[in-house]
């Protein structure tokens, strides 16, 4: 399956604008997979860093995009 994930520019937003996959979803009260699921039905775009052939590249995502989505959801949930 092709990856949907961003590969990162070589100068990024200083890290406190970025959020790790656990912290996503500790943010949004769901689990890691569920994290997942929300990237493979476009709700959440990730950031591919790092990563070489044996190492998968880590998933950062915008601080911004997660508290929408959150936002989002606790008015769904309202």
């Amino acid at each position: 399956m092709p990856s949907t994930a961003v590969k990162a520019p070589a100068i990024l937003p200083p890290v406190q604008d970025f959020m790790t996959t656990r912290q996503v979803a500790a943010r949004l009260g769901i689990t890691r997979q569920g994290v997942h699921h929300l990237i493979r039905v476009g709700k959440l775009e990730p950031l591919e860093v790092g990563g070489t052939d044996l190492r998968p590249a880590a998933l950062l995502f915008r601080r911004a995009d997660v508290e929408r989505l959150a936002a989002e959801r606790a008015a769904t949930d309202e």
